[in-house]
């Protein structure tokens, strides 16, 4: 699982206007199924629908609005890359005066899914 931070316009949801920085996730089956959890909840996006390429990649990805999931993630700070990521990341998710109205950082979670997952995403997002 490939966590992203991204700064992007509110009203396009599938296009980012910068990536701030990236958690891989490979580790902490609780850790996984309490995000998955999380996101199957709170995401903006359908899951299954969604193909992204990053990095040479492709991911299944879904978004969620990056405060309230930092705050999700707060009881997690204790493992050592998660709590990196929030102590780098978090004050870019809170509210700032002057900030553009129109702008907002979600996180990207992103699954590396198999060949054949990933083929039928593209022909169900085309």
């Amino acid at each position: 699982m490939l966590l992203t931070l991204e700064l992007m316009l509110t009203h396009d949801p599938k296009r980012s206007l910068l990536t701030l920085d990236e958690l891989n996730i490979g580790y902490g089956p609780e850790l996984i199924e309490a995000i998955d959890d999380y996101v199957g909840k709170h995401a903006m996006t359908p899951p299954g629908v969604w193909m992204r390429k990053y990095n040479g990649l492709h991911y299944l990805t879904q978004s969620v609005p990056a405060l309230p999931f930092f705050n999700f993630l707060r009881p997690w700070a204790s493992v050592p890359i998660v709590g990196e990521f929030l102590a780098k990341n978090y004050r870019f998710a809170l509210p700032s005066p002057g900030a553009a109205p129109d702008a907002c950082f979600n996180v990207w979670v992103n699954r590396l899914d198999e060949p054949e997952a990933v083929a039928v995403a593209m022909q169900l997002t085309a």
